[in-house]
């Protein structure tokens, strides 16, 4: 009988573990795909972008924005994208929950959908990062969505500004 649960209980870690390990990684899209990806989830315009070095073959682009409490750059680089939100401290709940749609845009962007199931996972990885334990004085959390690891980072760069950076790459 204890032969029978043991068995039974390494099958079943398996099967868990398979969820975890299991999804396939992908390549991002060109950076001019997801120029156009953006563009078609009325994120950020084609002209928006600007070109930055050509790094390993790849054209790298960037792009600017401000919102109501935050200031963004963002980058389509080479194997990663990301946003990186600068705020005052003066309305930290205005910041997060300006950073949080920002993040959820990224993703929104480079999955070129806008599906609940993004915004649910985006703001776990967000919650989860705010109550983390700051490691170098930055408070971290990822999940994979669709073969993408989805990375946030946050934490004060200085007395009176604080930091929030999404990235999304191949796992």
């Amino acid at each position: 009988m204890k032969l029978i649960g043991n068995i039974c209980f390494a099958v079943f870690v398996i099967w868990a573990a398979s969820f975890f390990f299991n999804s396939e990684a992908k390549d991002l899209p060109s950076n001019e795909a997801l120029i156009s990806q953006f563009e078609k989830q009325n994120i950020l315009n084609g002209n928006e972008w600007k070109k930055g070095s050509i790094v390993e073959g790849v054209q790298v682009y960037s792009a600017r924005t401000a919102g109501n409490s935050i200031k963004s750059s963002w980058l389509l680089g080479v194997k990663q994208v990301g946003v990186i939100s600068v705020s005052s401290k003066t309305d930290p709940a205005l910041s997060k929950k300006d950073a949080l749609s920002t993040c959820h845009k990224l993703v929104q962007g480079v999955m070129a959908r806008d599906v609940r199931d993004d915004y649910d996972i985006v703001a776990r990885v967000f919650k989860y990062a705010l109550d983390s334990e700051p490691v170098d004085n930055t408070k971290r959390d990822a999940e994979i969505i669709d073969g993408y690891k989805f990375e946030v980072q946050m934490g004060p760069i200085a007395s009176n500004l604080y930091s929030y950076a999404c990235t999304m790459k191949p796992k």
